[in-house]
């Protein structure tokens, strides 16, 4: 189907990602997982799909997941977090240096 995300990446991740926030006395929506987001944009890197096709098995909608990857750049986090993603596929062979995709949105 497509490259799953290894636990190893979430593992490495997962500690320069900021504290999730639970819901504050007025209640609300627990927040997604990053475990599940991580999974969405590791699914968009790897098999091209644009965010708004991101199947919904996947456990949030792409645009959340776009949406944290946004906040999480805005944050300084990214870059530190895309050199993980880029190591992790140059282990695998799944990194494809001759393709390039530019998401001009």
């Amino acid at each position: 189907m497509y490259a799953r995300m290894p636990e190893q990446f979430y593992e490495e991740v997962n500690e320069l990602l900021p504290q999730q926030k639970e819901p504050g006395l007025q209640g609300g929506r627990r927040p997604v997982p990053y475990y599940t987001v991580l999974k969405v944009i590791w699914f968009v890197l790897v098999t091209g799909c644009r965010w708004n096709d991101v199947p919904l098995e996947l456990g949030c909608c792409g645009e959340m997941a776009r949406t944290r990857r946004q906040a999480w750049e805005e944050a300084e986090i990214w870059d530190r977090i895309h050199r993980v993603f880029l190591t992790m596929l140059r282990q695998q062979g799944e990194l494809d240096t001759g393709t390039a995709i530019i998401d001009s949105t």
